[in-house]
């Protein structure tokens, strides 16, 4: 089906509402076209035996892990159609077929190896009659050997294969992401042989099988022991072991700001694996499901580090006994011990040859050999703390000129100087100690540059941010940033961001307070934070061109925000910057920067709306409302409390949603502002309808299309038509209802807005309906599908579906319509856990029960 609904007579119109069954899709699954095969009747061949055994391990495999041909599709990029031809031999199974199932089954190379013995009877006997009956292709066709391509990649390499076909190879087939997260392999590390051979003897235990989470915590919860490195080199050692990928996070679980939550972390390792943002649930315990269901079958490498309480790391341990979890820690985390069975191995400084033996690493063997004693007495002084010691050398190290006897007095009369602020605590002394001896050492322009990296509320930085923070060029801002990585004051991350070690964040803090002047601080502050907010702003409008603008401040003659291309860049960089602007938000109000708190929640909205949880983007509208309240700036109030409405109305509390969308119309009755009136009465219409109180409904949709009419804001006006066609829908009032949604439908043509016209396409099936023009109704429906689809709005897509099914159940076309259903219930499954429940019981009454866990096998098979 393209765009305009039109459907091949000869073609499935179920089919034609898979994901990316549309011509023209991003990302299509592949549903390649139907082989046909020769004439002549299949015999009994080797061909014919081999595919039977591929389809035969394929279907075994597949109910081993419970995975219905649908799920499995949609994890592997395919279409479900496909994978039953492949299941009852009559689609000839591809060797990225093959690899792909493998990959998402986690059957190491099971059906890769059935392939080849698929191909080599193929090409043993290539005579007609030993071919799976319709599963070779016939002379001259073409075999497509790859999987989705999207019409924005290259045309196809064509290579010519055997005599008997013709091969299509695209450049960029098809696959599940296998994430290599893993922070890069620790400079000079040295030591930890005991705890390394510890590891490796672990994941060589049966017991692992049963018992996958190792906890590597320091003792007396030392800080600087390293236990990052310690998990960073072995997990680089050991990931061969782990062909599905390695994931890692740092949960900051020390950070002087809070740690990271389960729901952000498990949302990071969703995306990472695969799963599109808009797609993960927005409850945890959904959140927790899908993971480990996206985990099962596969072998993966999963380091959290920095964990702070048992609690913050149970929903992040797979089920899979596959998966090996790695955690560090200060604490000694005994509950996951006790309870989890995980394994701890425990951490103590490094021993004084170990010491010695980093040294010679990062300052060279012959300058420590040459002047040992004070080599000794400098590894002491640093107590004998790995992050301390590569401090100290990469200290020493950049001074040849001095002897090492002459730092080390250098490092003992700064010891003195700090040592009655820890007496009690010779490590925390020691740390200290060196840091401030490396910081002392920095130029100015470094020196300045890492205290103000204090200022920054998120987990790491950008070269760019950093330059916004300092006040000065990227490029200036790189070369101070190159001077603190050299001297291990600085984590460059793979990603080409920063960022600090959680003793080095807070020295650093420390020196901004201690060195850095109030008002200095202050303004660095507010340019970082200008600079989020700007760049923010470009970027919303290169993901969502046709969003209406919003009051925010200009940009300062020095703020120097950054420019995206299209909608894709755009989204990258919401991703990369999420943890950093809802810092921002959280710390505006305590660094007064109020302004900065009301507006960059409203920024941020429109990427938040599609891709993350609501309760997430209640609690940055609560802090946004919060900060126009303290400046008592009403214009601002209007804005927060239409987008905390939004968001309460899409987590289903609507009278939250209400009373916050009239605290909008009052406010903006009062100042005169006539777009905040109409947005707030827009939004009121689309609960009441949401509601069933339709005649509340179409009074707040007409009066919001009198005042877009009177600005002249057509888009805004295109949604007042159409909650106002669905309100009078709902009151029976069919001819009227279908002029103000047709009037709605021209205006997102004008526009070009394809969100609105699903919108209003989906109201229209619903008046045909009510008239018994159901072949209408599917048409729109089916226009409203492909529509959501190219924007991959997943849950509206879904919610077509259901409709749809709705109306081909009336028509007594019960395959058709158990089928759309069934889309809607996988789909909602892994969203909507309430829509989903509510999907099932149409299965149900439709005479399909399902159950979570059920397998199609017994239908799927032949």
């Amino acid at each position: 089906m393209d765009i305009t609904g039109t459907t091949p007579d000869d073609e499935d119109p179920v089919d034609q509402l898979r994901p990316n069954a549309r011509p023209g899709a991003e990302d299509q699954p592949y549903s390649p076209p139907p082989e046909r095969a020769p004439e002549t009747p299949a015999a009994s061949g080797p061909a014919q035996q081999a595919a039977e055994a591929f389809a035969a391990e394929l279907i075994r495999l597949r109910n081993d892990r419970g995975l219905p041909q649908l799920v499995l599709a949609r994890r592997m990029g395919y279409n479900k159609s496909y994978v039953t031809h492949v299941e009852r031999c009559t689609q000839a199974p591809t060797q990225p077929f093959a690899r792909q199932a493998d990959l998402v089954l986690g059957s190491g190379e099971i059906l890769s190896g059935l392939w080849c013995a698929y191909h080599t009877a193929r090409r043993t006997d290539r005579r007609p009659n030993h071919a799976p009956r319709s599963v070779l292709p016939a002379p001259g066709t073409l075999e497509r050997a790859d999987g989705p391509q999207s019409p924005r990649e290259g045309a196809s390499d064509i290579a010519v294969g055997e005599r008997d076909c013709v091969q299509v190879h695209r450049t960029n087939p098809p696959t599940i992401p296998i994430p290599q997260q893993l922070p890069p392999q620790p400079a000079h590390f040295t030591g930890r042989t005991a705890e390394l051979s510890r590891l490796d003897a672990l994941l060589d235990s049966e017991k692992l099988g049963r018992l996958s989470t190792v906890v590597v915590s320091a003792i007396a919860g030392s800080a600087g022991i390293g236990k990052t490195s310690l998990a960073v080199r072995w997990a680089h050692s050991a990931q061969n072991r782990f062909p599905d990928g390695q994931l890692y996070i740092n949960l900051r679980g020390y950070d002087p700001d809070p740690p990271l939550t389960s729901s952000h972390a498990l949302g990071f390792f969703l995306r990472s694996l695969g799963l599109p943002a808009e797609r993960i649930p927005q409850d945890v315990e959904a959140m927790e499901g899908m993971y480990r269901s996206v985990l099962a079958g596969r072998r993966v490498l999963v380091v959290l580090d920095n964990a702070a309480t048992p609690e913050q790391v149970r929903p992040l341990l797979p089920n899979e006994p596959g998966c090996v979890v790695v955690v560090t820690s200060r604490s000694r985390l005994s509950g996951l011990v006790a309870r989890d069975g995980a394994h701890r191995v425990s951490l103590d400084v490094l021993t004084p040859d170990e010491a010695i033996s980093l040294m010679r690493e990062v300052i060279g063997c012959d300058r420590v050999n040459g002047e040992l004693e004070s080599i000794i007495q400098l590894a002491r002084q640093c107590a004998y703390l790995p992050l301390a010691l590569r401090v100290a050398a990469e200290r020493v190290a950049g001074r040849p000129h001095l002897t090492v006897g002459d730092l080390v007095e250098e490092l003992t009369v700064e010891h003195n100087r700090l040592d009655a602020l820890a007496a009690d605590d010779d490590e925390a002394t020691a740390v200290r100690t060196v840091f401030s001896w490396s910081y002392h050492s920095l130029s100015p322009e470094a020196a300045r540059v890492f205290r103000l990296l204090a200022l920054q509320p998120g987990p790491d930085i950008s070269l760019e941010a950093v330059a916004a923070l300092a006040g000065v060029t990227p490029g200036e801002a790189g070369r101070q940033l190159d001077a603190l990585v050299a001297v291990h004051l600085l984590a460059a991350t793979s990603r080409g961001r920063f960022q600090f070690h959680d003793l080095l964040r807070a020295y650093a803090f420390e020196r901004a307070t201690t060195d850095e002047p109030a008002a200095e601080r202050d303004t660095a502050t507010r340019r970082l934070f200008e600079w989020y907010l700007h760049t923010a702003h470009a970027a919303l409008f290169a993901f969502l061109p046709q969003h209406p603008d919003m009051p925010i401040d200009p940009v300062a003659p020095n703020c120097q925000p950054l420019e995206f291309a299209d909608r894709e860049h755009a989204r990258r960089w919401f991703t990369i910057e999420h943890g950093n602007l809802l810092a921002v938000v959280r710390h505006a109000p305590a660094a007064n920067q109020h302004t900065i708190g009301w507006q960059l929640p409203q920024v941020i909205d429109g990427y938040l709306a599609e891709v993350y949880h609501a309760t997430e983007r209640i609690s940055v509208h609560q802090l946004g409302l919060a900060a126009a309240q303290h400046l008592g700036h009403e214009l601002a109030q209007n804005w927060a409390y239409c987008h905390l409405g939004e968001a309460y109305e899409y987590a289903r509390r609507y009278d939250k949603a209400i009373a916050c969308f009239r605290h909008a119309l009052e406010i903006a009755k009062k100042i005169g502002h006539m777009f905040g009136e109409a947005a707030a009465l827009i939004d009121l219409g689309s609960v009441c309808n949401k509601l069933g109180r339709y005649a509340e409904a179409a009074d707040h949709s007409r009066q919001a299309l009198s005042i877009c009419r009177v600005m002249g804001h057509q888009r805004n006006e295109g949604l007042s038509l159409r909650q106002l066609g669905s309100a009078l829908l709902g009151m029976g009032e069919l001819d009227k209802a279908m002029i103000h949604l047709h009037q709605s439908l021209d205006i997102s043509h004008k526009l070009g807005s394809p969100g609105l016209q699903a919108f209003a396409l989906q109201s229209m099936a619903g008046v045909c309906r009510e008239r018994g023009q159901n072949a209408d109704a599917v048409d729109h429906l089916k226009k409203a599908a492909a529509l959501y689809r190219a924007q991959r709005s997943d849950h509206d897509y879904a919610e077509i579906l259901i409709d749809l099914g709705t109306v081909l159940s009336g028509m007594d076309r019960l395959c058709e319509a158990r089928e759309s259903w069934e889309e809607a219930h996988a789909i909602l499954t892994e969203l909507d856990f309430q829509q989903a429940a509510l999907v099932s019981k149409l299965l149900e009454h439709a005479g399909h029960p399902r159950t979570s866990g059920t397998s199609d096998a017994a239908k799927d098979q032949p």
